[in-house]
């Protein structure tokens, strides 16, 4: 009995051993494991950030050259661009030298011939002035009455090379076309050989760009057209010339500060009906009556002017202007300013008396017009 006892008691030492020695082997096991498992992950997130930190310094190196380059580039292409223009701002002052220098060197009856061959006609905008006399070879030609060189001339002439010559005045402050107005009498020819060369839709900004320097101020062309029987005929062809829409606007025109009309200033100066006429032949016929009650700063209509010379003796053609339908309500509107007119020159010793009598005369016509209706 006390063998078996003590056999017992050995074994259940041994159990008791393996299994110290197991959770031992566990726990050394679960440390080398979790050791390993941190050495891994901290290699891991090495080579992680490590990748990251490689792809953003080639990201960054890569993005750095990029913006170097495009300055680069846009650097050159800046400097491409000022030699450029340098060099065509070169080109386009040697270009106008040599055309300057050729004009003005070669004849104009050897320059216009050439012309008619190569197309340098619009050269002539470079056509410099005499020093003395401020004239070129176009206003040479016009006031020489040279037909042959004048159609030359405008046969190659560019319009900007024609505007030039027509805006250019000599000493006295005339252009070729005011001169072809003022010195040729009744010849128009200049006058129709210049119109005709200027487009159509420019005539009028041509027309109303021209000056003329009367009485020391500036006025436009019409006003100077209007003005005695040698312009009436230039005055005539001006009109033919331009296109129908643009000549109410040429014709509307008033003077600067006495707001007369073309039309005012003419029965003032005297002209004779045939020229007044002819003037208002051209204007629309459905505008023609708002055209006459035109009045100046002195509340002065044509009719007005009219009466208030001697010699103008078409009072009567005056009214008959008027349609018929409105021929009473036209006479209305000037009755108060005639008889004003009348009693205001009545006791002047100058004033035409028979003239204004045939103007009251009028006057009681319309007076019995009206009772009658």
């Amino acid at each position: 009995m006390f063998r078996r006892k003590k056999r017992h008691s050995i074994k259940n030492r041994n159990l008791l051993h393996r299994c110290f020695r197991f959770i031992q082997n566990q726990i050394i096991s679960f440390i080398f494991n979790t050791a390993q498992a941190i050495v891994y992950l901290g290699l891991n997130l090495f080579y992680f950030f490590n990748f990251l930190y490689q792809k953003t310094k080639a990201a960054i190196t890569l993005f750095c050259h990029w913006v170097m380059q495009y300055k680069l580039v846009q650097f050159l292409v800046n400097e491409a661009k000022e030699a450029a223009f340098a060099i065509q701002q070169f080109c386009s002052f040697a270009s106008e030298q040599f055309k300057i220098f050729i004009v003005n060197t070669v004849p104009i009856r050897a320059f216009v011939w050439i012309a008619g061959v190569l197309p340098i006609g619009d050269w002539l905008k470079y056509e410099e002035q005499e020093t003395l006399v401020g004239h070129t070879s176009f206003s040479y030609a016009v006031r020489d009455k040279d037909f042959v060189l004048l159609d030359r001339i405008l046969k190659v002439c560019s319009q900007e090379a024609l505007h030039h010559y027509l805006f250019t005045k000599n000493y006295i402050g005339i252009g070729p076309l005011q001169y072809a107005f003022f010195h040729h009498k009744k010849d128009t020819t200049a006058t129709e050989k210049i119109l005709r060369a200027i487009h159509p839709e420019k005539r009028l900004w041509v027309l109303n760009n021209l000056t003329i320097d009367y009485d020391s101020s500036p006025s436009l062309v019409v006003f100077s057209l209007v003005r005695g029987s040698d312009r009436a005929p230039h005055c005539a062809k001006v009109l033919e010339f331009l296109p129908k829409k643009d000549r109410i606007h040429f014709m509307n025109q008033v003077t600067a500060g006495k707001g007369s009309s073309p039309l005012i200033l003419q029965a003032f100066n005297g002209d004779k009906w045939e020229h007044i006429k002819a003037f208002l032949d051209y204007y629309p016929k459905e505008y023609l009556l708002d055209y006459l009650n035109i009045k100046n700063d002195r509340k002065e209509t044509f009719l007005m002017a009219a009466v208030q010379h001697s010699w103008n003796d078409y009072t009567n053609n005056i009214i008959d202007l008027a349609p018929e339908s409105q021929r009473t309500a036209y006479l209305a509107k000037h009755n108060q300013g005639l008889k004003a007119l009348l009693y205001a020159k009545s006791s002047s010793p100058d004033f035409y008396v028979y003239h204004h009598i045939a103007a009251l005369e009028c006057l009681k016509n319309m007076h019995i017009y009206l009772l009658k209706n």
